[in-house]
């Protein structure tokens, strides 16, 4: 099987919710290959070099290649001029995705358009609702809740139309993120309870993970049950490992940070230090503000804070309103000069 054929079988089975762990393994251990038949297919301006980075965007997600794997298809899309549809569709998607696993939402809501479009032009009417499912994500992040949540419905009832139930279950996930933004907790909650019933029917291990962070957050913030939120963030870091998630692993080590802040402040320390180091090898801005938050609530540094708010103001990207009482209370009164952000990585990215 070609290299190109493996990503693709690799990329279908991620996106129908199918555990791949062992695939993922074997595709990280053609890493290299990959980098060189993308430059390859660039030098040739052949649109491979569009299909070859379209297949890989989630493993290089999932895998900790983020900045790697933007940068290449920058190069891809810059080459090749010419090219089927499908295979435009896909290196827009992986743009998309990959500017929104770094925290660059902007340029996600530029990509995500331009794959819908193609998407539209190949008539591939799941892969359209795949990318408004992803600009949905980017919109919200952003604070663009109504835009979100069109998108999400839009592409929930494409997924159920055409029979996709871990994709549907995947955009009523996200209808339930956004609900949780607005303050509506107990439908948020409802919602991912739901999606994980589904998630936890299909074998979805991905899924499960995911679903069980957001009713961890839910715990947490919302309810205050910090027992709770420790156990359903450990099950989800867990799964998030065995699966060699590291993007998730740093958000989950993160949360698990927060609910141990108030009983056990060297395993949080330990959580945020863990997460933090994952995001900066993912180079997820986002992630790297929201670790620095948690460590500036655990050491009451505000100077920590000041830095963590000046990358979220940079970012434009709003603290979730599912957060906001709790920094509130946490916060109270911290100031101080921001820390350079080089001598904060330092101190705690380990």
């Amino acid at each position: 099987m070609s290299l190109l054929a493996t990503l693709q079988r690799l990329d279908e089975a991620l996106r129908r919710g199918t555990d791949a762990a062992a695939t993922l393994d074997d595709i990280a251990a053609h890493h290299d290959a990959i980098v060189s038949a993308v430059e390859d297919a660039c030098a040739r301006r052949h649109p491979d070099a569009l299909r070859l980075v379209g297949a890989a965007a989630r493993y290089w997600w999932m895998r900790g290649h983020v900045a790697a794997g933007r940068a290449l298809t920058a190069r891809a899309l810059a080459a090749v001029a010419e090219a089927p549809p499908s295979a435009l569709g896909g290196a827009h998607h992986a743009a998309g995705d990959l500017a929104r696993a770094s925290g660059d939402y902007a340029a996600a809501c530029t990509h995500y358009p331009r794959a819908i479009d193609a998407w539209r032009r190949a008539a591939d009417p799941e892969r359209v609702a795949e990318a408004q499912d992803g600009m949905g994500i980017a919109c919200r992040e952003r604070g663009e809740l109504d835009t979100a949540a069109v998108l999400h419905a839009a592409a929930r009832d494409a997924f159920r139309a055409t029979r996709r139930p871990a994709a549907a279950a995947l955009a009523s996930h996200n209808l339930a993120v956004v609900a949780a933004r607005r303050g509506q907790y107990a439908l948020a909650a409802a919602g991912h309870r739901d999606a994980l019933a589904q998630r936890r029917r299909l074998g979805d291990t991905r899924g499960i993970a995911s679903s069980l962070n957001n009713l961890g957050v839910l715990a947490l913030f919302a309810d205050r049950q910090a027992g709770a939120a420790r156990a359903l963030f450990e099950e989800a870091l867990d799964l998030r490992r065995s699966l060699g998630d590291d993007w998730g692993a740093a958000a989950s080590e993160v949360c698990l940070g927060w609910a141990l802040r108030a009983s056990a402040p060297d395993a949080a320390r330990g959580c945020f230090c863990a997460g933090l180091a994952g995001f900066v090898a993912v180079g997820d801005r986002l992630g790297i503000a929201e670790s620095l938050e948690g460590l500036a609530a655990l050491e009451q540094d505000g100077g920590l804070l000041a830095t963590a708010e000046g990358l979220r103001e940079a970012l434009g990207l709003p603290t979730p309103i599912v957060r906001r009482a709790v920094y509130a209370e946490v916060f109270r009164g911290l100031v101080g000069e921001p820390v350079a952000l080089a001598d904060a990585l330092a101190r705690y990215a380990r």
